[in-house]
């Protein structure tokens, strides 16, 4: 694989790992994304708030997800890439080799 190339797959995958790494540091705090709430006077308000807590959460989760996936998305396109090079590079060995 060319220098170049292998830097570029090497830096993909890296932040393929940063996104992996970010995701579980945001996992990390899902108690603090959707908080129990206190009851107010207020029934209604009571419940509105909780509502809006489960909504925090279920978005927190869901952005966790989606960080995960860039992520896992990522660490794929470099593997690709280096599957890609390799199989060029036996494909023109295999050729070469037959041409001798």
């Amino acid at each position: 694989m060319a220098d170049k190339l292998r830097a570029t797959v090497e830096h993909i995958d890296e932040a393929g790992k940063g996104f992996h790494r970010e995701a579980l540091h945001l996992g990390e705090f899902k108690h603090l994304a959707s908080p129990s709430t206190p009851r107010v006077g207020d029934a209604g308000l009571s419940e509105a708030l909780s509502v809006l807590s489960e909504a925090f959460g279920l978005a927190h989760e869901l952005l966790t997800g989606l960080v995960d996936t860039h992520g896992t998305n990522l660490r794929g396109a470099a593997s690709d890439y280096h599957h890609e090079d390799l199989d060029r590079r036996k494909m023109f060995d295999d050729l070469m080799g037959r041409a001798k």
